[in-house]
């Protein structure tokens, strides 16, 4: 785990600058590339989220989303981190293959943004609120990384927001209760 910590934190120092970096997760449609970001601090349920939706799916990564420049995504598919049920607060990484996660055969963009608003006493479906661009903004500025070294950082992150039809923000309980969501940001009818 420490030697993913490492790499992660080596990768990002040396895309400062240059990608738009978020931390989050990520998913694509195979054939398309149209991706899912997942924006949330730790511990709110990005790796459960991968875990559970990934295998529907293309994996990106659990970690940080960096989008390039011309749109796409660069994939970041890291170890999948995972809680050790015996051992509270103790994570192990696991290989993104024996889990069924594959990477997409085609160049991922942004489809859409969501910032994951985990709770475990939230009953029923998710509970789904569209963010205006300032609110979704303030909400990815403390989930990036480099964002003040990167040019234009603030224009960077609102074109995307336009492009993908702007974020969205979901209060949930089981990473299962977003795949309708999932697929509707990929256009993918179940």
């Amino acid at each position: 785990m420490l030697l993913t910590q490492y790499v992660t934190s080596a990768a990002i120092k040396e895309q400062s600058g240059r990608l738009l970096m978020l931390h989050a997760a990520g998913l694509a449609h195979p054939q398309t590339g149209k991706a899912s970001i997942w924006v949330a601090p730790g511990n709110m349920g990005k790796s459960t989220l991968v875990r559970t939706l990934g295998p529907s799916f293309s994996y990106l990564t659990d970690e940080t989303i960096a989008i390039r420049r011309d749109g796409t995504i660069a994939p970041y598919a890291k170890p999948v981190s995972t809680r050790v049920e015996e051992a509270a607060g103790v994570k192990e990484e696991r290989a993104p293959g024996p889990l069924g996660l594959s990477l997409p055969a085609v160049a991922a963009r942004p489809a859409g943004l969501v910032f994951l608003d985990r709770v475990a006493a939230h009953e029923g479906p998710a509970q789904i609120a569209e963010l205006d661009t300032l609110s979704a903004v303030e909400a990815a500025v403390p989930e990036s990384s480099a964002f003040m070294v990167t040019d234009k950082p603030l224009q960077w992150l609102a074109h995307i927001l336009e492009l993908t039809g702007g974020a969205r923000r979901v209060r949930y309980s089981e990473a299962s209760d977003l795949l309708p969501l999932a697929r509707e940001i990929m256009e993918e009818v179940p």
